[in-house]
């Protein structure tokens, strides 16, 4: 996922996203759990279609804590 020196993020997000990896990896390795990730981007908004798979992902979830 990184190149080869590793990451070296130049901004706070970045570092946030750093860290969420590796404190991923870790807790994997760690206590053999299955964990994942996902790096969403700020791109996301309320006025954006339905077609994108984070409006697809968070509406299935309404939809099922509604019993729809």
């Amino acid at each position: 996922m990184w190149p080869a020196g590793g990451p070296h993020p130049r901004s706070p997000c970045g570092t946030a996203k750093a860290f969420r990896y590796y404190t991923t990896l870790n807790y994997q390795e760690s206590y053999g759990i299955h964990a994942s990730n996902w790096i969403l981007f700020n791109q996301t908004s309320p006025r954006r279609g339905r077609e994108l798979v984070e409006r697809n992902i968070s509406n299935g979830v309404a939809r099922i804590s509604l019993g729809l």
